[in-house]
């Protein structure tokens, strides 16, 4: 099972390397749980398991006059 957090704070670790605010990672539980309560450097956003298909967003696009 891994967890999704996004990042809130600059910083690195071995596993994952440099982040920054806004960066997305899907990491251990155990990562997750000492990244966001121990180091206060990410939210959690979504828990998932390791079989579930990945959703993603759409993104907003900007209309521009021709």
């Amino acid at each position: 099972m891994q967890v999704q957090i996004q990042f809130i704070a600059y910083g690195a670790c071995a596993e994952l390397g440099a982040f920054s605010p806004g960066d997305v990672a899907r990491v251990s539980p155990a990562l997750a749980d000492h990244l966001v309560t121990e180091m206060k450097a990410a939210k959690r956003i979504h828990q998932e398991s390791s079989t579930a298909p990945i959703e993603e967003k759409p993104t907003k696009t900007r209309k521009t006059k021709a």
